[in-house]
């Protein structure tokens, strides 16, 4: 029982820490966009 409590506790952190990482990704992705979209608009081109 304990050992299933073990693993259980490393999927949730596992997972704890996927989610912050896809949260991070998101943030940077959206970050490159609107930089990409003022170098657009800068350039004329939107």
């Amino acid at each position: 029982m304990t050992r299933e409590r073990r693993v259980n506790e490393a999927l949730r952190e596992e997972n704890r820490f996927l989610n912050h990482a896809l949260l991070f990704t998101e943030i940077l992705a959206a970050g490159f966009f609107g930089a990409f979209l003022a170098v657009m608009g800068a350039a004329g081109w939107l």
